[in-house]
């Protein structure tokens, strides 16, 4: 495990237009197979990587950003023949929720970040893999969805100090989550989550190209929007929760849609072959996307032009993440690389 660049100083964050390049600061090595998810910690100190196979097939990885280095692996002993897709970090940092598929069979775990423990098992979706994981902002709702169902389903816990309390199947003092709230009305396959960051609205995006905006107070769909396109694979909210991206499952286009409405605002179509991952960064601002054809395409969201073009990885990219305060972004690619970039 090596870090192939030495850390350059962070230099200030320019915006829109003013933005005139990206560096690859440093690439963090040593993955054996494709990069699935990445995800950085709310306070910017651990960046988590998952592929289908580490050494000693562990299948996470937890690695330092300030200097690096790799902290810890979480066992993969199940990951034959699959591997983590799917990971999310708790909003107060202290668990790292991963979907593992494997064999004929699927599970969600939960990981302490400070023991690097498995604390929980929650059921998985039988002989799909997890397709989703992610964590309301206020840390009390956890969503999880499977390729082939249809359902969506929402974890809660009640929390006693600092020891999770909950009903469940358990050998240790921190018990499971309470029994879900499923969420009905797709009628394919559910391939991704993404939470509002007020936690107020959940988006699904399924196999039949539909989205849909669930108030997670009742539980109910209140808006419903149709893509026209063969699935959808990611969505993903604007800070301000008031726009949604989405892409979808064979093209290489992007859509940014108003969430008050479902209407479509925006079509970004700059990438080359199929898209495979989003992000925003913090302020809003930027959105980022990656896809097959190897190159990272920053985008104006208030204009939808394309503001910079990052190249240098050797493969399709799967895997974007900003840092909690927007000056670094996280690549993961096939090629088993992280690259770590900054703005100039």
């Amino acid at each position: 495990m090596s870090i192939s660049e030495t850390p350059k100083p962070f230099n200030s964050w320019l915006r829109n237009t003013d933005i005139e390049s990206f560096i690859s600061m440093r690439s963090l090595i040593g993955n054996k197979k494709s990069i699935y998810a990445i995800a950085f910690s709310p306070d910017g100190q651990i960046l988590a990587s998952t592929s289908n196979c580490f050494e000693n097939n562990d299948s996470v990885a937890l690695w330092s950003f300030k200097s690096g280095t790799l902290l810890a692996t979480l066992p993969g002993e199940k990951t034959y023949g699959g591997g983590v897709n799917t990971i999310a970090f708790s909003p107060d940092g202290k668990i790292l929720v991963t979907g593992y598929y494997y064999g004929m069979d699927s599970i969600v775990e939960l990981w302490s970040l400070e023991t690097r423990t498995l604390l929980a098992t929650l059921p998985g979706y039988g002989e799909c893999k997890v397709s989703s994981v992610v964590f309301s902002g206020d840390g009390k709702i956890l969503a999880s969805s499977g390729e082939i169902s249809g359902s969506i389903d929402l974890w809660s816990w009640k929390k006693i100090g600092d020891i999770l309390a909950c009903s469940g199947k358990t050998d240790t003092p921190i018990e499971l989550f309470l029994y879900p709230t499923t969420l009905t009305g797709h009628e394919s396959q559910v391939l991704c989550l993404a939470f509002s960051g007020d936690g107020k609205t959940l988006a699904s995006g399924d196999m039949d190209g539909v989205i849909k905006l669930w108030s997670v107070e009742t539980g109910k769909s209140v808006v419903t929007i149709t893509t026209d396109e063969d699935g959808v694979d990611v969505v993903a909210f604007s800070p301000d929760g008031k726009t949604l991206a989405s892409i979808d499952g064979t093209g290489s286009t992007i859509k940014l849609w108003l969430v008050e409405t479902g209407e479509l605002v925006a079509t970004l179509c700059e990438h080359e072959s199929s898209t495979y991952t989003l992000a925003f960064n913090p302020d809003g601002m930027t959105l980022a996307s990656g896809g097959s054809d190897k190159t990272i395409k920053l985008w104006s969201v208030e204009t939808g032009g394309l503001v910079a073009t990052l190249s240098g990885h050797e493969s399709c990219i799967y895997a974007l993440a900003f840092s909690s305060d927007g000056l670094t972004l996280a690549s993961g690619s096939n090629d088993g690389i992280i690259k770590l970039w900054q703005l100039l």
